[in-house]
């Protein structure tokens, strides 16, 4: 459980950020187990497509005796994990909804408490165990998605703020919570059938370095500097994303045979053009050039996502398609 006034406002912002109006219901602080176990209570009553169920460190250590070894804390982790479990099922077979749960920070205040490092290592693999059982509701229950907090955790963000812990019961930190927030307007994004469908991309120091009509097929970088090597990891997650249903369209001002060659030829290349739905390459207007790939495609202008490194491109694809999705690349790849 968090306080309401700590997560309300930024998944009002995140929402809002998708184009969707958050209507909240909070619920008394600390219920959520008698409010997941009766069909009758408020939060049934509510009929919320995302039930958030935040879970926080202290849910555990509340919990455990003083003193207390690793063994108390995996003996409480393992009845938590079985009692979510269980209020999963609860809320599958009473709402049409989605339960969002979340993995369970470990705290340094925490394994700081033990001395041996022996000890210390035993807390983090049962803690780490429960996680993943917890990861594993998702598989279980088709009602429920757990959030995994650990990557948000790795970006440097504070897990918890001692002071507002004890004077709020706020157990998570609003830095985490605003990480949280953004991953839920993403998740009520989809739910909501709003999920973008096709990535549309520049060539020229966008997908590999340099301008192919100026440098040639061998000197466009992919690879082999450092230039290269950031322009092959852009290419890797591209086709990462499009292997998961995500089409890929290259929109370039260029010769359309140059490219087609690049694409095909030359040996560094992550990207091919068989990856790509459509590879445009000519000397219209990209704005007109999405209108038509969408038409073509038979798919919504809005669910378009640009990426270019031309702030004049970008710009006029911002005001000629405002639907469309605009990322600007830095100049530095």
């Amino acid at each position: 459980d968090v306080c309401s006034s700590d997560l309300v406002p930024v998944l009002t912002a995140e929402l809002a950020r998708h184009g969707m109006l958050l209507r909240p219901h909070v619920a008394d602080f600390d219920s959520y187990v008698f409010d997941l176990s009766d069909p009758g209570s408020a939060l049934y009553a509510a009929g919320a497509d995302l039930v958030l169920c935040v879970l926080d460190p202290m849910m555990v250590f509340d919990e455990v005796p003083v003193p207390w070894r690793p063994t108390d804390v995996e003996r409480v982790l393992a009845e938590k994990i079985t009692l979510i479990g269980q209020l999963a099922a609860k809320f599958e077979a009473a709402s049409r909804g989605t339960l969002v749960l979340n993995t369970i920070p470990l705290l340094h205040r925490h394994t700081a408490q033990l001395v041996d490092h022996q000890s210390r290592a035993r807390l983090g693999a049962v803690w780490r165990e429960a996680n993943a059982r917890l990861l594993g509701v998702t598989d279980q229950h088709a009602g429920a998605v757990v959030i995994d907090l650990d990557p948000i955790l790795a970006e440097g963000v504070r897990a918890s703020d001692p002071r507002m812990s004890i004077y709020a019961k706020a157990h998570l930190s609003q830095d985490l919570l605003a990480g949280y927030a953004r991953e839920v307007g993403h998740l009520a994004r989809h739910l909501a059938g709003r999920t973008k469908k096709c990535l549309a991309l520049d060539l020229d120091d966008t997908v590999w370095g340099g301008v192919l009509g100026e440098v040639g097929i061998e000197g466009i970088e992919v690879a082999e500097s450092y230039h290269g090597e950031a322009f092959r990891a852009f290419q890797r997650v591209v086709k990462q994303i499009g292997s998961q249903g995500v089409l890929l369209a290259a929109v370039s001002k260029n010769d359309v045979e140059p490219v087609r060659k690049a694409l095909t030829d030359k040996p560094s290349m992550t990207l091919h053009e068989k990856d790509f739905v459509q590879v445009i390459a000519n000397w219209r207007p990209k704005h007109e050039n999405l209108a038509e790939l969408a038409e073509d495609l038979n798919v919504g202008i809005d669910s378009f996502v640009f990426a270019d490194d031309s702030p004049y491109e970008c710009g006029l694809v911002r005001r000629q398609l405002p639907d469309v999705t605009v990322i600007q690349l830095a100049n530095e790849p």
